[in-house]
């Protein structure tokens, strides 16, 4: 199970000219998450540096500024943020930080059909009936169906 969602953390991932980048923080101790998350990164070819989140200083700095409580692994796309190994979450972050062609085209099309994630939030799309309301907004919500 993972989490996701943009960080309210001052400290975004990215290089020095601005573009998203791809940060991975794990402990010796996190076993099969960590390790699985890792091979799921490289298997899709995403370019990361990884941190160990509690042994060493600068990783460990890192880790806070990034929005770190506790919890792994904890990637650090961007602006997003997954904890736990969730590949869909994964998917979902680079859509958002890198746009569509870091995705496959199978993802795309679950993604534009079920997900606002091309929009920025990676929230799931809700229906009533045939109207779609993207993204989750209580207010937008409430107006929109009249409740």
């Amino acid at each position: 199970m993972g989490v996701f969602g943009t960080s309210t953390a001052d400290q975004f991932a990215k290089h020095y000219d601005g573009a998203p980048k791809t940060v991975l923080f794990t402990t010796g101790q996190c076993g099969e998450a960590c390790e699985e998350t890792r091979k799921y990164l490289v298997r899709r070819k995403i370019d990361f540096e990884e941190h160990d989140a509690f042994n060493n200083d600068p990783g460990t700095n890192l880790y806070k500024e990034y929005g770190g409580t506790g919890y792994m692994p904890l990637i650090a796309m961007g602006q997003q943020r997954v904890i736990g190994h969730s590949p869909g979450d994964i998917i979902s972050a680079l859509a958002i930080e890198f746009g569509p062609t870091h995705i496959k085209s199978r993802e795309l099309t679950a993604l534009q059909r079920d997900f606002d994630a091309l929009l920025g939030s990676g929230t799931p799309l809700l229906y009533q009936g045939y109207t779609r309301v993207v993204g989750f907004d209580q207010r937008k919500i409430e107006k929109e169906f009249d409740l």
